[in-house]
C-alpha cells in the first residue's frame, strides 16, 4: 500500500466521518486516503477532505502520525477547520460512478463515537496536547 493522510473535523462537540466500503468490508472513517508524488501529508489531507466531503479545510494542528502495518505505510492525521463550503458526500475522482468507496457522510456527537479507534487519537490528544 501506501502512505495516507486524513483530517479530523470537530466542531461544536461533533466530528465529522465518512462511511466506506473498502475490500468488503464498510466502516466509518475520517476523510482521507493515499499521499500523491509530490503532495505534503497535510495537503493530502486538504485535498481528500475536499473531494469527499465537498469542504474546505486548513490544518490547525497534527494529531498523529505513526507507521501501520495495516496500510504498510505511515499514517497521518490532522486537525482540520472548516474554511468554506457545505458538507455532502462526495467521491473519489479516480474511481468510475460503479466504484466508488464512499456510502455515507455523518456528523457525530463527539461522546458517542468515543470508543472508536480513530476518534480515541483525537480525544487523546485535545486531553494531552501530545502526538
Amino acid at each position: 500500500m501506501a502512505n495516507r493522510s486524513c483530517a479530523a473535523i470537530v466542531n461544536d462537540g461533533m466530528i465529522l466521518m465518512v462511511r466506506q466500503t473498502y475490500k468488503d468490508e464498510t466502516f466509518w472513517t475520517f476523510p482521507g486516503g493515499r499521499i500523491e508524488a509530490g503532495e505534503s501529508p497535510s495537503q493530502c489531507a486538504i485535498r481528500e477532505t475536499k473531494e469527499e466531503t465537498e469542504l474546505e479545510i486548513e490544518i490547525t494542528d497534527q494529531v498523529c502520525e505513526y507507521f501501520s502495518a495495516k496500510i504498510n505505510g505511515t499514517y497521518y492525521c490532522y486537525f482540520g477547520k472548516i474554511i468554506g463550503g457545505t458538507a455532502q458526500l462526495g467521491s473519489d475522482p479516480e474511481l468510475g460512478e460503479s466504484e466508488q468507496e464512499l456510502v455515507d457522510l455523518q456528523w457525530f456527537p463527539v461522546n458517542e463515537v468515543a470508543d472508536h479507534p480513530e476518534v480515541k487519537r483525537v480525544l487523546t490528544f485535545l486531553e494531552t496536547g501530545s502526538k
